[in-house]
């Protein structure tokens, strides 16, 4: 079974090329709940989207944390661990909570510049 996910078509190596000229771009769909979050980093194949890494993450004490709060730390999560395969063409991150107003976390991206990760 774990031969069988860790294989293509399941997991791929990236096409960095064609992610540069926006061809197959990369997108990084996250997810929370007071269970953990997630997030997985996708790229656009022949047929379907292709698993490059995945991420989770569970701490006990988040299970306190909002949902929307949830929400806005996976993304900040997956963009901190995945940068280097966000291009400026990217359309960007996939969250199930669209509407991401949490201060904090929007605070945290906008004052983090690319050059410090």
């Amino acid at each position: 079974m774990t031969r069988m996910i860790s294989t293509a078509p399941v997991l791929s190596q990236p096409d960095v090329d064609k992610a540069r000229d926006s061809s197959k771009p990369f997108v990084i769909r996250t997810d929370a709940s007071t269970y953990g979050s997630s997030a997985v980093l996708l790229q656009d194949g022949e047929d379907k989207g292709h698993c490059i890494p995945t991420l989770s993450r569970h701490k006990v004490w988040e299970r306190r944390y909002y949902i929307m709060d949830l929400e806005a730390f996976a993304v900040v999560y997956a963009v901190s661990r995945l940068h280097m395969f966000l291009f400026p063409s990217d359309d960007g991150v996939n969250s199930a909570f669209q509407a991401l107003m949490c201060q904090r976390a929007l605070t945290w991206l906008l004052t983090h510049k690319a050059e410090e990760y």
